[in-house]
C-alpha cells in the first residue's frame, strides 16, 4: 500500500550553525548528521524560518504517526468509514505518499 522510503530514519533535531543558518540533523550535536540547512535570508523572517526548521526535523515521526494512524483505521474499514474518515484517509494516504517519493 505504501510507497519505501530511504530517507534518514529519525529522530531529526533542529540545531545553529552561525547567525544565520539553522541546521536540522540525525545526530544530536554530531557534523556528519547534517540532514538540511534552513538559512535566514535578509527578506525572512526568524520565527518563521525557526517554525519551519521545527516542521522538517518532525517530519520522520509525523510520517511513523500519520503510517500508523492509517493502518489503524483501514483495519477497522470493515466496520464501515463514514464520509468524512473516507476523505480523511485519502488525505493521509496522498501525504504518505508525498512523503516517500510517490504521486
Amino acid at each position: 500500500m505504501f510507497v519505501n522510503s530511504s530517507h534518514t530514519p529519525g529522530p531529526w533535531y533542529v540545531g545553529c550553525h552561525g547567525l544565520q543558518i539553522i541546521t536540522i540533523d540525525a545526530k544530536r550535536d554530531e557534523p556528519n548528521g547534517l540532514i538540511t540547512e534552513v538559512r535566514l535570508l535578509a527578506w525572512c523572517n526568524e520565527d518563521e524560518a525557526k517554525a519551519n526548521a521545527r516542521l522538517i526535523a518532525a517530519a520522520p515521526d509525523l510520517l511513523t504517526a500519520l503510517e500508523e494512524m492509517t493502518a489503524d483505521l483501514i483495519s477497522h474499514a470493515s466496520l464501515g468509514l463514514n464520509e468524512n474518515e473516507v476523505a480523511m484517509l485519502r488525505r493521509a494516504e496522498a501525504a504518505i505518499a508525498k512523503a516517500k517519493g510517490g504521486a
